[in-house]
């Protein structure tokens, strides 16, 4: 399975305090963790449909 790497450039919140600051890095990593679990999901389903594999070669 291939991957894109995508930029996606957000605004920037306006961080004043080290609470605030926490809060948009736990923010951060929820939505690293959800990427993660998206791509792990889209390659089952592609292992499933029998798409290729890296290597070119139907799973």
């Amino acid at each position: 399975m291939s991957e894109t790497a995508r930029i996606i450039y957000l605004p920037t919140p306006k961080v004043e305090t080290i609470d605030q600051r926490e809060y948009w890095w736990e923010q951060l990593e929820k939505a690293e963790r959800r990427a993660e679990d998206i791509r792990r999901i889209l390659g089952i389903l592609a292992i499933e449909r029998g798409a290729p594999d890296e290597g070119g070669d139907a799973a």
